[in-house]
């Protein structure tokens, strides 16, 4: 008894020419057409969301930029009746000193201490 075994190799070339190849190219690229036009239609985002999630993260970024980690900054401000102040802004809080006028005479003048800033 004698068993034949076909070649592989010769299958796949009978497979491949034995299928003819009839595309219609025009229903073709209008098939893709309205699959990337679903495509694009589904995966594109919603501005307005986008822009509301991005105010969000803006805020998110300004008031992590407001916190001061680390030193001291002192600004040079005048009050509302001219009177020469320091802001001094540290780590644990905002203060403001307040200093004599030009000319004032020192018993006239209110004492360097430290008061609250208002709307310095």
């Amino acid at each position: 008894m004698q068993v034949v075994v076909p070649d592989p190799s010769s299958e796949v070339a009978s497979a491949t020419t034995a299928i003819p190849l009839q595309k219609n190219i025009r229903e073709l690229s209008l098939s893709l057409k309205e699959d990337f036009l679903k495509q694009e239609k589904n995966f594109r985002p919603d501005s307005k969301n986008s822009s509301e999630a991005m105010k969000k993260f803006s805020n998110a970024i300004a008031d992590a930029a407001q916190i001061q980690r680390e030193g001291v900054i002192v600004e040079k401000k005048f009050a509302y009746d001219g009177r020469p102040v320091s802001k001094i802004k540290t780590p644990y809080g905002t203060y403001c000193v307040r200093h004599p006028k030009a000319g004032e005479k020192p018993e006239l003048s209110p004492p360097p201490i430290a008061v609250s800033c208002g709307q310095l």
